[in-house]
């Protein structure tokens, strides 16, 4: 089925559309309810964002105006409109009965000749079968996928490809792997759009084999104070633990990660806390070898009291003898193995009375198996005030106080007051 000129011009000049709107932008999502119309207008993206055909300006600011607006276009449509899963509603030709049968058929023809070396890849095929066949409109799909990506997306772009990439584009593109590049891209910049690309990066890299490079010194790069206060963080902390669960990892490596999640815990709201507690112990399960963290005597620190004061932990760097350096980004290079977790014995007087039992358990030995993370992640404020307002107490609280004869006491600030 060959483009009818009128549907081809529509779709050239969607994406150069000056009044993108939520009623345009229904009436596409409306017209793009064939099957047919989606296999154009995916191929209609890929012509626009390659060739420059949005860019309809002489003017170079214009240009960049006009390209940033087709992206923009072609980003909403990619996220509103189905995955290709099924092919049921055309609007210009209706498919033969036997299309599965054509479609193996050639597949299986493609394959012969491509064994063969006989087969042209500039040569173009009739398009009366293609507009038809599944696999035609997943490599539509995902090469639609690949421009867009490579376009310069701002960070709200960002999060809504990421938000979309292991539900909705990664099982449905043909290609996954061709997305590495941008995911880590995207990973490497750091940040709230470096975390959402974990989940991204988790799937090639179980799924599909993809070896990464310098993935653990990224990752320990993303621990900072503000991982505590993210949106996303039960996502983090949940790839996270799988990432350092196997018992391959070097020793080194995974000391530096308790270090430095022990030590960012010295500042971090109470929730927050017992994530990184629970954290702290699962690894310390998982691998024995770090349980000389706890024993080691020779490297403490003399006075803990003004440790949990809601401060910079980077004033904090360097404690007492403590040789652990909390500014190097290099979990090889910042000595956790040579420290010791001193920070259990001030997480001990937290005036959360959860946070200190929970830091009392590293005081006895071990044994019993990891904690279910997904226990710790949902925690805020508002759900530990209302805990706090729920509890019952036996009786009145403790008070210590002595009668008073007068508003304030002799020698006060009440000797500057006259009350009349």
């Amino acid at each position: 089925v060959a483009v009818p000129p009128l549907l081809a011009r529509a779709l050239a000049s969607l994406l150069q559309c000056r009044s993108w709107n939520e009623h345009v932008r229904g009436a596409v999502l409306e017209w793009c309810e064939a099957c047919d119309v989606r296999y154009f207008l995916y191929r209609s993206i890929r012509s626009a964002l390659e060739n420059g055909q949005a860019e309809s300006s002489t003017n170079e600011h214009a240009e960049e105006q006009s390209a940033a607006s087709a992206t923009h276009i072609a980003l909403d449509l990619l996220l509103e409109l189905p995955p290709p899963a099924r092919l049921s509603t055309f609007a210009l030709a209706q498919p033969p009965k036997n299309v599965r049968k054509m479609e193996k058929a050639r597949d299986k023809k493609l394959l012969r000749k491509r064994k063969l070396g006989e087969i042209d890849e500039d040569a173009e095929e009739p398009e009366v079968d293609l507009v038809f066949f599944m696999k035609e409109h997943r490599t539509a799909y995902s090469d639609a996928w690949v421009c867009v990506v490579r376009q310069p997306l701002d960070a709200e772009q960002t999060r809504r490809v990421m938000l979309s990439m292991c539900d909705v584009i990664l099982p449905s593109v043909e290609q996954p792997l061709l997305l590495m590049d941008y995911l880590s891209d995207t990973y490497s910049q750091g940040g709230v759009s470096a975390i959402l690309a974990l989940n991204g990066l988790f799937v090639l890299m179980t799924k599909h084999n993809l070896d990464y490079p310098n993935f653990y010194e990224q990752l320990y790069a993303l621990f900072d104070p503000s991982v505590f206060w993210l949106q996303y963080r039960p996502q983090f902390f949940r790839l996270a633990t799988i990432f350092l669960r196997s018992s391959h990892l070097p020793e080194y490596l995974v000391a530096a990660f308790i270090k430095r999640m022990a030590r960012l815990a010295l500042h971090a709201p109470p929730p927050a806390v017992s994530i990184a507690l629970a954290f702290i112990f699962n690894l310390l399960v998982r691998h024995p070898n770090c349980l000389r963290l706890i024993h080691n005597t020779s490297v403490s620190n003399a006075d803990t009291s003004q440790l949990l004061l809601v401060s910079d932990s980077a004033s904090a760097a360097h404690i007492g003898n403590d040789p652990f350096e909390m500014d190097e980004s290099d979990p090889a290079k910042c000595n956790a193995a040579k420290s010791s977790l001193w920070e259990l014995t001030a997480l001990r007087e937290h005036y959360d009375p959860a946070v200190s039992r929970l830091a009392h358990v590293f005081e006895s030995k071990l044994r019993r198996q990891a904690y279910a993370m997904d226990d710790f992640l949902e925690g805020n404020y508002k759900e530990l005030f209302e805990k706090r307002m729920r509890h019952n107490t036996k009786g009145g609280p403790a008070l210590a106080y002595g009668n008073m004869n007068a508003l304030f006491a002799e020698g006060s600030l009440g000797s500057a007051w006259t009350l009349s």
